[in-house]
């Protein structure tokens, strides 16, 4: 090779080596295995990694997880190994150190060397990227903007066709969109109405971004157009005036029937600059009124004009209107151009007019009604003294609120209030009235006639002392407010004596009832004690007999029998049986006996109801011989605390009644259950059942159900069951059928 070849290649190797390595864009040699040969320093550094670290890693350490295809497109590259670039660029995804992913766009170059290799151009598109996106979402927002603008929007191109409407321009055409994009407005509106369309915007178009405003030809429509012109079109903003225009034209004809009721208003109305006080306008009335014309006074102060000796009347209308609001019947004074006094009633208020503030005055003429007020104030005063004076209680309130405007010295003395207490205040909030409810029949009897005529009522006093009062009511108007006087007289006293009187007749009375009740109640307690004893020696004589009779057969045969054990055992729990069942009847008897009595206290313990069921369940198999075992279940808590003697003697009761009437080999369920303090006792049997007509009776004491009487029992133990179960506030509630069996169900509080 000559020297100058050399020299060439020389400088193409440091231009090659300049460019690779101040390069810009990221540089990769990868070879046909998919290593790493070579990297540049923008490389290095897009990736994150040290100088040399990426040398013979294979190339998929930059490529994401969800982008390896894009390693089988480089191995692919090399399956043409001529001389070519990849097409286009391609957008895609890499992987850096920390394990970043960022997007980028990649140009593959084959290159000849010993051995098949491609040369890798790689551009961070990230802010390529996020510049598009940003682009994209403010024309989203732009597009959202002018989709929900009330305004109607329309692009059209030069030749007038529609490129773009929003939702709002197609309402206002009554047309979907593909009737109308891609048209002209001669093919949308019929071509004479298209020529007038064009026609108006051309005509009133004066230049770009002026608005304009037309009126529809055919609706009662007012529009204001604004036009912005672009290369290729223009677009036109269409804004519904309608309401403003309506609004102008309203204003302008309540400009009209205003002037019209200035001027024939009866009031006398003058408006005025509020800073100079220059009257602006008067109206006929004024003139009417005063005896100036509108020329001397208007452009003049009312001081200037002779109206008014100051401003000092005014300068505190202004002052209250700015703290206050509107003045209503303001009283003052204002001179006739002759000279004499007017008393006028003004009415004021700041106005604004052309942005600007002025005092509109109305004046009304009361001249003529001050003697006569003159003359309702003596009466008043005459009125006031007599109220003070009277011995009588006497008030006034507001009928609107109850409200206490005037109480006389007879009121503060019956009810020792200070006026101070008193004034302002309701009779409910002064706690006159013994109820609420009486203080809303005493104001509806009110309401409904206009008065009250010597109504009887106890009233409390300040120190809570109750008091017999007659009072009346009557309704009335006082300065234009409608108002109650109220007299009240004190009948304490006489009330008392009254109800002493009344008292001594009472208690004679009750002496004589409570005699009589006495014997009537002794009467029938000794006629009851004798159906008792009666009872019990009927039912004595039948249930004694068989238990007797059994202990002694029993005893006869115990001394007959020598050695046989079986037969002295059998004969011995035969007494046992005998002597329980006397027991049983005998403490029923003294139950009822207590109950009757009212001598039974309630001893309420800590117990376990699941040990006491059982104890009785097994005290009712023996006694009744039961070939089944008694079900029985129990839930929530076993402790409980109530009267121990009197939950047995309920269980024990019903229970009993269950062996008693149910035959042995059927079963017996008794479920206990405690929740929220109550003790449920559930029973079941499937026994002979109760009569309908037997039900209602069941509770009674020596009632026995029609189909028991084959049954031993005495008809005391529900009887006695109900009574100890409403002695602790529980109840007791059954179910029953001829046949098929009894429920009971008992709540006990615990």
């Amino acid at each position: 090779m000559n020297p100058a070849m050399k020299e060439l290649q020389f400088q193409n190797s440091e231009v090659f080596e300049a460019i690779f390595k101040y390069a810009t864009t990221s540089i990769l040699l990868v070879e046909e295995q998919g290593y790493i040969k070579l990297t540049n320093p923008q490389a290095d550094k897009l990736f994150g990694y040290h100088p040399g670290e990426l040398l013979d890693q294979q190339i998929e350490i930059l490529i994401p997880e969800e982008q390896k295809n894009n390693q089988n497109l480089i191995k692919s590259y090399f399956s043409s190994p001529e001389h070519r670039n990849l097409g286009t660029r391609l957008e895609t995804s890499a992987r850096k150190k920390d394990g970043s992913v960022f997007p980028v766009e990649i140009s593959l170059v084959h290159y000849n060397t010993s051995q098949p290799t491609v040369i890798v151009f790689i551009t961070d598109i990230t802010y390529r990227r996020q510049t598009e996106h940003a682009l994209y979402e403010d024309e989203k927002r732009l597009r959202d903007i002018i989709q929900s603008t009330t305004d109607a929007f329309m692009g059209f191109s030069t030749d007038w066709r529609y490129l773009y409407l929003n939702d709002r321009a197609l309402n206002i055409l009554a047309k979907a969109k593909e009737e109308v994009l891609g048209k002209t407005i001669w093919e949308v509106f019929p071509h004479k109405l298209g020529d007038h369309f064009e026609h108006e915007f051309r005509s009133r178009h004066q230049k770009e971004n002026t608005p304009f405003t037309i009126k529809s030809r055919y609706e009662k429509t007012w529009w204001q157009i604004r036009i912005s012109q672009y290369d290729g079109g223009m677009a036109f903003i269409c804004s519904d005036i309608t309401e403003t225009r309506n609004a102008f034209e309203a204003q302008h004809e309540s400009e009209q029937q205003f002037s019209v009721i200035f001027n024939s208003s009866p009031a006398a109305i003058s408006i005025s600059e509020l800073e100079t006080g220059i009257v602006k306008d008067i109206n006929q009335s004024h003139t009417m009124l005063f005896g100036f014309s509108k020329d001397e006074v208007v452009g003049k102060t009312s001081t200037q004009s002779g109206l008014a000796k100051s401003n000092d009347e005014r300068g505190k209308i202004i002052h209250s209107i700015r703290q206050k609001g509107p003045v209503r019947n303001f009283d003052t004074v204002a001179f006739h151009k002759n000279g004499y006094v007017i008393n006028l009633l003004v009415s004021a208020d700041i106005v604004y007019l052309a942005g600007k503030e002025y005092l509109w005055v109305n004046s009304t003429d009361i001249s003529a009604n001050k003697k006569a007020m003159e003359e309702l104030r003596q009466l008043e005063e005459r009125f006031a003294k007599a109220f003070r004076a009277s011995p009588v209680a006497l008030s006034i309130s507001s009928m609107m609120d109850g409200r206490m405007i005037e109480v006389n010295n007879g009121f503060l003395q019956l009810f020792e209030y200070s006026m101070d207490e008193v004034i302002g205040k309701t009779a409910g909030e002064l706690n006159m009235y013994p109820s609420a409810l009486e203080r809303q029949n005493t104001i509806a009897q009110l309401r409904a006639q206009g008065y009250i005529r010597n109504k009887q009522l106890v009233c409390n006093t300040k120190s809570n002392t109750k008091i017999d009062v007659i009072f009346s009511m009557e309704m009335m108007e006082l300065h234009g407010e409608a108002c109650v006087i109220t007299t009240a007289i004190d009948i304490t006293d006489k009330k008392k004596a009254e109800d002493k009187l009344k008292s001594y007749t009472d208690l004679l009375e009750q002496k004589v009832t409570e005699r009589t009740l006495e014997l009537t109640q002794a009467l029938e307690r000794e006629k009851e004690v004798s159906d008792m004893k009666s009872r019990f020696v009927s039912i004595a004589s039948h249930e004694f007999r068989t238990p007797l009779s059994t202990i002694l057969s029993s005893t006869y045969l115990l001394e007959q029998i020598k050695d046989n054990d079986t037969e002295k055992n059998k004969h011995f729990n035969r007494i046992r049986s005998a002597v329980k069942n006397l027991t049983f009847i005998l403490t029923e008897f003294l139950s009822l006996d207590k109950l009757e009595q009212q001598k039974v206290t309630i001893e309420n313990e800590l117990f376990d109801i699941d040990t006491l069921a059982s104890e009785v369940i097994d005290e009712v198999r023996i006694a009744y011989r039961l070939s089944l075992p008694v079900e029985y279940t129990h839930r929530g808590p076993r402790l409980i605390i109530q009267d121990k003697r009197i939950v047995r003697n309920v269980l024990l009761n019903i229970v009993s009644n269950a062996a008693k009437y149910s035959p042995p080999d059927k079963i017996i369920k008794l479920r206990t259950e405690v929740n929220q303090e109550k003790l449920l006792i559930h029973i079941k049997d499937e026994g002979i059942g109760i009569p309908l007509v037997d039900q209602k009776n069941i509770f009674a004491k020596f009632f026995r159900a029609s189909n028991a009487s084959h049954i031993q029992g005495t008809g005391l133990g529900l009887s006695i069951a109900k009574r100890y179960i409403e002695l602790v506030e529980g109840s007791i509630d059954f179910k029953s059928s001829p046949g098929e069996g009894t429920e009971f169900e008992i709540i006990l509080p615990v």
